[in-house]
C-alpha cells in the first residue's frame, strides 16, 4: 500500500487538490452566498447540510495539504532531471547524495533511471 501511495504521488495529490479546490469553493459559496450561488450549488449546499461545519475545517486543510506535495513533488522531479542530466562523472558525483535522495522519495522510475545513469558513468554501488 505505502509502495502504491509513493508511485501515484503526483497524481494522488492532484487529485485531492481538485476535490479540496471543489469543496472549498462549496464551503464559501455556503457560508458567504448561499442565496446568490447557482441553483446547483444551492443543491449540493442542502445535500451537505450539518456535514457543513465538518468541510469548513476539512477543505481549506486538505487544500493546502494537497497544493504543498503537488509543488513539493514537481519541484524534486524537475530537481532530479536537472541533476542526473549531466556527462560530467565529477558532477555527478558532487551531486550523488542529493540525487539518491531525491530518487528515494519520488518513484521506481526514478531509482531505475540513477541506476542507469551510474551504469553509464561507470560508478560503483
Amino acid at each position: 500500500m505505502v509502495k502504491i501511495l509513493q508511485e501515484f504521488k503526483l497524481e494522488l495529490s492532484a487529485l485531492f487538490l481538485i476535490l479540496g479546490t471543489f469543496l472549498t469553493v462549496i464551503v464559501i459559496t455556503a457560508n458567504f452566498f448561499r442565496e446568490t450561488s447557482p441553483d446547483l450549488l444551492q443543491r449540493v449546499h442542502a445535500d451537505v447540510g450539518g456535514w457543513l461545519v465538518w468541510l469548513d475545517v476539512i477543505a481549506p486543510i486538505m487544500l493546502m495539504v494537497a497544493a504543498y506535495y503537488f509543488v513539493a513533488t514537481l519541484r524534486m522531479s524537475r530537481e532530479f532531471g536537472r541533476l542526473i542530466d549531466t556527462k560530467s562523472k565529477a558532477t555527478f558525483i558532487r551531486d550523488q547524495d542529493r540525487i539518491e535522495e531525491l530518487a528515494f522519495y519520488l518513484t521506481e522510475g526514478h531509482r531505475k533511471t540513477l541506476e542507469e545513469k551510474k551504469e553509464e558513468l561507470n560508478i560503483r554501488r
